[in-house]
């Protein structure tokens, strides 16, 4: 309903038919201009949908949106997204010369030469031109499982003659695109800070077998004169934050670990899979790996609790995973057989001196062995 008072139209409304657009949704709502939303039930589906009450929403606004309001709905549709609490999945930026003087073989050609600083994997595409248009040429640069991609097209032969411009166009997915829509968001969505987003995602420099610095390389003469067309400085990408690392944990413990689990549970019994969960508590105490992602997470609650939220219920309130308080003691004799017997078996002998010291640290005896008098790494660097 939002949208439709911003966008004024009406959305053909299909709640009831499924639609898959990346993941299966539970129904969705058209536009005549393109703008789509989708909703999916959340929860257990075994469940009745009373007993169901929350709902993951996805809506897209393609170019012809844009193309067909005003500053002022645009300016709304930027400030819906914060109003909603919504996550920006992906992001399309675009600078467009109207000149038509980018030229475009010249991007394919320093693409060929290595002269590309910022993607690996590139494509190239041509096509036959129509009549009255000029021939299709595209350069795509990154992979196309990449979280940003950037294409050079002429943007006439695409649109069939309606858009007569040659197009830089960004392409940016799920924390990248939210990182970039943050730092538009805090300029204004100022053209001059999207452009410069554009052209800050790529570098077009000479190579020089005796220069590694790239950022000294001269820039190629095309390019220079493109940014200095547009009079924008290019801005760096914000860094990705930490959602991309747990989106892919997640998406691994859904799609993998589950299925093992539900197995586990209905061949030797829910108790196992309870064990296997107490051993990875253990293994946070023990493992530098376990006990850094414990604390990115810990520190990171609120993504987390909204990623798990995207496929289960979840309580927003998780209780931390912590060690026990570090407790030292100095042994004494009446241990002396144990610490024998321990020296035996997991000791080596050859470490040992005539008088060792011992020391008893959270229970367990360990030998003293210089400044960390014989704690393993594991526990005192957490303590």
């Amino acid at each position: 309903m939002e949208l439709e008072r911003i966008l004024q139209t009406k959305f053909e409304r299909r709640w009831d038919e499924p639609r898959t657009i990346g993941r299966r949704w539970d129904g969705y709502a058209l536009a005549p201009n393109g703008a789509l939303v989708c909703w999916r039930r959340l929860g257990d589906p075994g469940l009745p949908l009373a007993e169901r009450p929350h709902c993951q929403l996805w809506w897209s606004l393609p170019g012809e949106v844009w193309r067909v309001t005003n500053s002022s709905q645009q300016r709304r549709l930027c400030q819906l997204v914060g109003m909603l609490g919504a996550r920006v999945t992906r992001l399309d930026l675009a600078v467009d010369d109207w000149n038509r003087s980018l030229p475009l073989e010249e991007v394919g050609a320093a693409v060929k030469r290595g002269q590309c600083l910022g993607y690996l994997r590139w494509a190239i595409v041509e096509s036959s031109a129509k009549k009255g248009l000029p021939r299709g040429y595209s350069v795509t640069l990154g992979s196309p499982s990449s979280d940003r991609r950037l294409v050079f097209y002429d943007k006439l032969a695409e649109s069939g003659g309606l858009i007569p411009t040659k197009r830089v166009e960004l392409r940016l997915r799920d924390e990248r695109a939210q990182g970039v829509w943050e730092r538009l968001e805090k300029a204004g969505f100022d053209c001059y800070s999207i452009a410069a987003t554009v052209v800050g995602s790529v570098d077009f420099r000479a190579r020089r077998d005796n220069d590694k610095h790239a950022g000294r390389r001269p820039r190629l003469s095309w390019w220079s004169d493109f940014l200095r067309r547009i009079s924008v400085t290019p801005a760096k990408l914000p860094p990705v934050g930490i959602r991309k690392s747990l989106q892919r944990t997640l998406d691994w413990l859904a799609r993998q670990v589950s299925g093992s689990l539900a197995i586990v549970s209905q061949v030797v019994g829910e108790k196992a899979v309870h064990q296997l969960v107490e051993f990875g508590r253990r293994l946070a105490k023990k493992k530098d790996a376990v006990r850094t992602k414990l604390l990115d997470w810990e520190l990171n609650k609120s993504q987390v609790v909204s990623l798990f939220g995207e496929l289960v219920k979840v309580d927003p309130v998780l209780p931390p995973i912590s060690p026990p308080p570090a407790r030292v003691v100095h042994n004494s004799s009446s241990s002396s057989q144990q610490v024998k017997l321990l020296t035996s078996r997991d000791f080596n002998g050859s470490e040992v001196d005539s008088d060792p010291d011992y020391i008893v640290f959270d229970g367990q005896l360990f030998k003293t062995l210089g400044g960390h008098h014989g704690i393993p790494p594991w526990i005192w660097e957490s303590a």
